[in-house]
Order: C-alpha cells, then structure tokens, then sequence
C-alpha cells in the first residue's frame, strides 16, 4: 500500500474507568510481515507501507501515552499539525524490520 492521504479527522475522548481517553493507539500502521509468507522462496522481497500523508487531525487522548502509535514495516510516514494527547507532530517517521 502507498500514498495514502489522511485529513481532517477529530476524535473525541470518552470516560473509561482508567479515564478520559479516545483509543489506546492512535495510529497503528503495520506493513506486511516477511514470516508470514509461506512457500520455498525466501528471498521474496515483502514491501513496507509507504508515503502515507496525515495532516490536521487531532487523535485525542491514548490509554498508551508513552506509545500513542505504532509503526512497523512502514516507510516515510508524514505528520503534519497532527495531535495526540495535546502533543503536536509534524515529522516524518520509518521503521523497517
């Protein structure tokens, strides 16, 4: 997957009995994993997630503060003016296995 456009979304914070928040992860955004292809050949070449674009979104608050998103076989992940529990991004992020 790739060139992705993500805009304009807001989520709002519900009571929970540990408290106010929207989600436990904002944002999870996984690329596919070379052990979960089976067959002989080992040498396929398993592409990540790529050029995905997320812009003007406020996440609200994650149960998960210390990792409000997870990203794994993903390549140039773009934040812009994007909020997670009152923290602003506007980065952009690659992890590769």
């Amino acid at each position: 997957m790739s060139n992705i456009h993500i805009q304009g979304i807001e989520v709002g914070n519900v009571k929970t009995p540990d408290g106010l928040y929207s989600c436990y992860q904002a944002l999870v955004i996984q690329g596919p994993v070379k052990s979960s292809y089976n067959g002989a050949d080992k040498t396929q070449v398993v592409l990540p997630v790529s050029d995905v674009f997320i812009s003007d979104c406020n996440f609200g608050a994650t149960a998960n503060s210390a990792q409000p998103f997870y990203l794994f076989n993903a390549k140039n992940i773009n934040f812009r003016n994007v909020a997670i529990a009152a923290k602003k991004y506007h980065t952009t992020l690659e992890v590769m296995p």
